[in-house]
């Protein structure tokens, strides 16, 4: 069982190492909520923190009220994340008029062609209109840059 101060200075150095808190509001200024880090667990503070999460969960939920935080080992990776709750409570807010799947159709009906997807992708996912047109950008990008690719190889 870690001491307080031992919770507190690992916490402190967790943060530190990552600036995750720095990162946030760079985040939250550009209109998201959240940020997740995904860590090398072999460095020595993200393996402690990782091995007592619960504890530093607690610690920095309890000292950052307006902030929630995660720690999530995996096997070749650990993930840190930090969301503001009142700009996920204002995101949560914003219409969501579109589904992720709505971008392929998109891309479909405008360019023909129908995309493998990652596995993971949850097509059903709700999206405001900013993120519909952010994501429609991005993938017309990569299916332009894929054409233009096969046309000058």
């Amino acid at each position: 069982m870690m001491l307080l101060s031992e919770v507190q200075q690992l916490a402190e150095a967790l943060l530190e190492y990552t600036s995750i808190m720095e990162q946030l509001q760079d985040t939250v200024r550009d209109g998201w909520y959240a940020i997740s880090l995904s860590l090398d667990p072999e460095v020595p503070v993200v393996a402690e923190a990782a091995r007592n999460r619960e504890t530093v969960v607690a610690y920095l939920d309890a000292t950052y009220p307006t902030m929630v935080f995660q720690i999530t080992p995996h096997l070749f990776h650990t993930d840190f994340t930090v969301t503001d709750v009142a700009a996920k409570q204002a995101y949560d807010a914003l219409p969501k008029t579109h589904i992720l799947g709505d971008v392929f159709q998109k891309i479909d009906e405008d360019y023909g062609v129908g995309m493998d997807l990652p596995y993971d992708m949850d097509l059903n996912k709700w999206l405001t209109e900013a993120e519909y047109q952010k994501e429609l950008a991005f993938w017309k990008e990569i299916l332009l840059k894929a054409r233009h690719k096969e046309h000058h190889d």
